[in-house]
């Protein structure tokens, strides 16, 4: 066995040599490159540099305050800008009321424009004492047997009894007045002074007869 071992180190010591000191070559460049490795890891790159110098100063003083003297790894991490959120719109405003206009009023209605009839006193003046004030009804409208209107007309004098007169279109009376003419509708009555006036039927009013006392 020992003879085996011998002749086939014998046979091929120049290629053992030859291996081990290529073995020995590798160990010696892996030696070599090992400590430029460490000294590239802990010097910062040109890039680094670059970057520094682009930082401001309380950047720069982040970077370098680590206990250890390393950099901190998120310090080469690119920037990304901060985007605030966007604020709520605004809340649409809710709609004002609109005010409600006033009602104009309502136009009052006009009243009937009265008619201003003079009023008669007791006694005219000086120049006519003889007249008095006196009040007349027209009661009611008949037709004899001629066909013949006929009116009848309550007649009051002051101091005086209530009269029932009945009077036919154009009669003269002893009181001063006569009855003009007459309808279902009115009489007109002429009074003692002249003036004309209508009396509607039913109506009472006051007209200028003689002072017979």
């Amino acid at each position: 066995m020992t003879n085996d071992v011998s002749k086939i180190l014998l046979a091929y010591w120049e290629r053992i040599l030859l291996g081990l000191a290529v073995l020995l070559l590798l160990l010696a460049l892996g030696y070599m490159c090992l400590p430029a490795r460490q000294e590239h890891a802990t010097r910062p790159s040109a890039r680094l540099h670059a970057y520094q110098s682009l930082l401001p100063p309380a950047s720069l003083a982040s970077l370098t305050a680590q206990p250890d003297g390393e950099p901190s790894p998120s310090a080469f991490a690119p920037r990304i800008p901060l985007r605030l959120p966007k604020p709520p719109p605004p809340k649409p405003e809710p709609p004002k009321p609109v005010p409600k206009q006033a009602k104009a009023p309502a136009p009052k209605p006009k009243p009937a424009p009265t008619v201003n009839t003079p009023k008669i006193p007791d006694l005219l003046p000086q120049d006519t004492p003889k007249l008095v004030r006196a009040k007349i009804r027209f009661q009611s409208l008949e037709q004899d047997a001629n066909g013949q209107s006929l009116a009848f007309l309550q007649f009051r004098r002051p101091g005086h009894d209530l009269e029932i007169l009945t009077l036919t279109p154009g009669e003269q009376t002893s009181h001063g007045f006569s009855l003009v003419s007459v309808s279902y509708e009115a009489a007109v009555i002429r009074e003692a002074t002249g003036r004309t006036r209508r009396l509607p039927l039913g109506d009472i009013m006051q007209i200028a007869v003689k002072n017979e006392e």
